[in-house]
């Protein structure tokens, strides 16, 4: 089960789709904050410390890739992807995906196995 106020960061560039996953997630216990690009998102991971990151493979130009490796040693990812396919950036470990529309129980689901493997 997961931990109560545990934190969760939100990254995408869709407003709309962040704060719906922060919705979810924050009706669950958790704690989140948001970030809507690369930059933003990098420095709040490093300042926060989140225990997870939803991070959205529809970032701008190629910046999912960066910013899949910039944070993938710092914490965990699950990958929120409209098209049901990653796209490939060499990542070294293996992350969860889940496909738009998000489905608050498979959402709820992933983030406890991936916060509690």
């Amino acid at each position: 089960m997961a931990n109560p106020g545990e934190l969760i960061g939100i990254i995408d560039e869709n407003i709309t789709s962040a704060v719906e996953i922060s919705q979810i997630l924050e009706y669950a216990g958790f704690k989140t904050f948001q970030a809507y690009n690369p930059k933003e998102a990098i420095s709040m991971v490093k300042s926060q410390k989140p225990a997870l990151i939803i991070l959205s493979s529809n970032l701008e130009s190629g910046n999912f890739c960066s910013v899949a490796k910039d944070i993938q040693d710092l914490v965990k990812i699950i990958i929120v992807t409209e098209r049901g396919e990653i796209p490939s950036c060499n990542l070294k470990h293996q992350i969860l995906k889940i496909k738009k529309p998000i489905n608050k129980g498979d959402l709820l689901a992933k983030v406890k196995k991936v916060l509690h493997k």
